[in-house]
């Protein structure tokens, strides 16, 4: 039925990359890097350097395990005032597999750094 063809896409040919051309970058479940993070937030935060330098990207956030670490990463997200879905739920799981380790006082500074951000059903 030619009134089908033309409703349906045409089969499209595969284009083979051109050596030395720039990829799209597409977003990925982790969501923006932490240079774009860091740029916009210092534009209406004051920064610890130190801290946003200590990581890669949100991935290696992701791994710590160290209580401290996590308190960090934590606060320092909410002091530039953003939340990151994956990352915070990574965490999470890492404090409640190790949730004998992290004492009143340490829960309640996470509680209230994720409730400072919205983060609530965390």
């Amino acid at each position: 039925n030619p009134s089908i063809a033309a409703i349906l896409p045409q089969p499209q040919h595969q284009q083979h990359p051109v050596p030395g051309a720039v990829k799209e970058q597409r977003p990925t479940r982790t969501g923006v890097s932490i240079q774009e993070l860091v740029q916009t937030a210092s534009e209406k935060y004051e920064l610890n350097k130190d801290f946003w330098g200590k990581y890669t990207d949100i991935p290696s956030m992701a791994l710590a395990s160290e209580k401290a670490d996590i308190l960090q990463i934590i606060e320092n997200f909410a002091l530039i005032h953003r939340k990151h879905v994956y990352l915070f739920q990574r965490l999470k799981n890492t404090v409640i597999t190790s949730l004998d380790l992290w004492s009143a006082p340490d829960l309640a500074a996470l509680c209230h750094a994720w409730a400072q951000l919205g983060f609530l059903h965390e």
